[in-house]
């Protein structure tokens, strides 16, 4: 082997040693490419790949999407002019041209035998590899050509998530706006409902009605409690909708909860004369743990359903043990339901058949229904025939509950005081109606009552006042509910007492309102007075005293019954209150004064007539020749 041989060996291996290096580093090169995410990454890899394989003096990439090349992605515009030469390359089944005199090339990047991109090197600092720089270019088009794709179908993805993003995030500002609308329809319409239906509820306790002015309270209560379901339909459709509604368990007595149900039920029939059969197991458990105010809901929609949908015929509903599960069957006798409309009855606002538009009611009972009983662990299910009627059936998992002694039943029967020592209760809400109502309730059952017309005036009277409990609003001027309840918390004085807060607003649930403000218990507005009472039970350990409803209706009392006069410090304070303009402070006193004694029945009468009218002027003339008048 001569020199020359050895030479030419040299320079082949060397020249093999350079490629095999250049595999390498292109090698190295792919891989940080192919894991990049943005395309203009991936490109500026692709140069720096290329500037160090071959040193190029010119180095172009033109973008191509969907067969063209994409002018409005190419930012050098210097080379415009050699647009046709590329889009001929783009449409040719060829991957690489020569340019100027083999100076340089332009290579086709492609995915999928489909073209994404063009790159264009020219003047290579060595210009004898120029074959070399393109077997290289030609061996790695298809894993740039991923790398480029990749790099697209991320940007798309990326701006499909935002764009996910954006929607999903209007979608939730229009359902908290939808949420505070009807939160904020809620507690103006609950607000009225609760004068309307506690004065209902008060009335009742009247031992003195007439048997038609019963019959027009119970219309009176009756319409209030029907606008309030509607109310509560809407909201808790919208809480489903949204994911907010709560399943709130607790131990209840099985049987004494169906028994009410049974009975309301059993008066809704009886007007319709149809037949109603209840038919309960004996082997149910006595006390079992579940949601008594959900399962409520559901049972007395389906029953109430039932009657409504049945003119002739009967009703029944059947509970019985399945396993370790309870079973509810509500079949009846009705118009049914067409096959094609099985499903359809459960969409909110939909009511199916011929009598659809004769139907009151919102069309949103079963579909609330039905999401309820999915959200307490069962499924509602229907078979129907048309003019045969239907059965609607659900099993729940209720655990039976062994050590029922600590659960208190209200019997009932009417609570007409309750036995040991006074109890005093402040009642703070901005609106007379509602303290009315709650002092109406209160000052018969022989509590002592004062009141506040907002959360700085209530502090400051808890202080004076030191009651045993603390009725209060959430919503009020000046101060409100949660931020007098804190300094109430704070203070020495106070941080003892028991507070119930009794509001309208549905914004937070019933334990968001106890846990996060440290209040005792929650009563809703329109409040409910059974809910009272044992809210009351439970904050001052009470054991109630039950009676006959006593007459306390002034009117009922004979005209010749003697004029008698409150004590002279009872007096002197109306008195007071009037110089002072003090409407609500006047009230209350007349109604503390009745309620201490029957005897007091035409003062109060004559005192109330003229507060009613805010006649303070009279009541002033009148208290003041009384004050004059020598008496003890």
């Amino acid at each position: 082997m001569n020199y020359e041989d050895i030479e030419k060996l040299r320079s082949e291996l060397l020249d093999t040693k350079k490629k095999l290096a250049d595999y390498a580093m292109m090698h190295n090169m792919l891989n940080r490419i192919s894991s990049i995410e943005s395309e203009s990454d991936v490109i500026k890899g692709i140069y720096e790949v290329f500037t160090i394989l071959c040193a190029p003096a010119q180095l172009i990439y033109f973008p191509v999407v969907q067969g063209a090349f994409d002018q409005k992605e190419y930012l050098d515009k210097n080379f415009l002019h050699q647009e046709q030469e590329i889009q001929e390359l783009i449409n040719s089944d060829i991957d690489y041209v020569w340019a100027d005199s083999q100076k340089g090339f332009f290579l086709k990047i492609k995915h999928i035998n489909e073209p994404i991109g063009i790159i264009k090197i020219h003047e290579f600092t060595f210009p004898e590899y120029r074959h070399h720089y393109l077997n290289l270019a030609l061996s790695i088009t298809q894993v740039l050509g991923l790398a480029i794709d990749n790099s697209r179908k991320y940007n798309k993805l990326k701006q499909a998530k935002e764009e996910i993003n954006k929607a999903r995030k209007a979608a939730d500002t229009a359902n908290q706006a939808k949420s505070d609308f009807l939160a904020n329809m809620s507690h103006e319409l609950r607000t009225p409902l609760n004068g309307i239906l506690g004065y209902a509820q008060i009335l009742k306790m009247d031992g003195c009605l007439t048997s038609p002015q019963k019959s027009g309270i119970d219309v009176i209560e009756r319409s209030g409690k029907h606008l309030l379901n509607l109310i509560n339909e809407i909201l808790d459709l919208s809480k489903i909708e949204a994911r907010k509604m709560e399943i709130n368990s607790s131990d209840f007595y099985l049987s004494v909860f169906l028994n009410s149900v049974v009975n309301m039920i059993k008066v809704h029939a009886e007007k319709k004369n149809i037949e109603f059969h209840a038919d309960i197991a004996q082997d149910i458990p006595q006390t079992v743990r579940g949601d008594e105010k959900r399962l409520g809901q559901v049972l007395l929609n389906l029953l109430s359903n039932a009657v409504k949908f049945t003119h002739k015929g009967e009703v029944a509903f059947h509970v019985f043990k399945s396993g370790s599960r309870i079973f509810f069957k509500v079949s009846d006798s009705g118009i049914g339901i067409a096959q094609d409309d099985l499903e359809n009855i459960f969409l909110p606002f939909k009511q199916v058949g011929r009598h659809a538009r004769t139907i009151e009611g919102t069309g949103l009972g079963l579909s609330i229904s039905r999401k309820l009983v999915r959200l307490m662990g069962g499924e509602l299910n229907v078979q129907s025939e048309q003019d045969k009627g239907s059965v609607f059936s659900f099993d729940l998992e209720l655990p039976e509950v062994s050590d029922p002694d600590e659960m208190r039943i209200i019997e009932n029967r009417s609570i007409t005081g309750f036995k040991g020592k006074k109890k005093k209760i402040l009642v703070i809400d901005d609106l007379l109606e509602n303290r009315s109502v709650l002092m109406g309730l209160l000052l018969p059952l022989g509590f002592e009552v004062v009141e506040a017309v907002n959360g700085r005036d209530g502090l400051d009277l808890a202080y004076e006042f030191m009651p045993d409990l603390v009725l209060i609003d959430l919503v009020m001027p000046v101060m409100d509910g949660f931020e007098a309840v804190r300094l109430m918390r704070k203070s020495n004085q106070l941080k003892n007492v028991k507070i119930i807060a009794v509001s309208a607003s549905t914004s937070l649930s019933h334990q968001e309102i106890i846990s996060k403000s440290n209040f005792d218990d929650f009563i809703r507005k329109p409040v409910d007075f059974d809910e009272v009472f044992k809210a009351l039970e439970t904050c001052l350990e009470l054991e109630w005293i039950y009676g006959e409803n006593i007459c306390r209706e002034p009117d009922c009392i004979s005209d010749n019954l003697k004029l008698v006069l409150p004590g002279r410090s009872d007096l002197e304070s109306i008195y007071q209150y009037t110089r002072n303009g003090d409407i609500m402070k006047i009230r209350q006193k007349i109604d503390e004064i009745q309620a201490k004694d029957v005897q007091y029945a035409l003062f109060a009468k004559e005192m109330g007539k003229l507060a009613l009218s805010f006649q303070i002027k009279e009541i002033r003339e009148k208290i003041k020749g009384y004050l004059d008048t020598d008496h003890e």
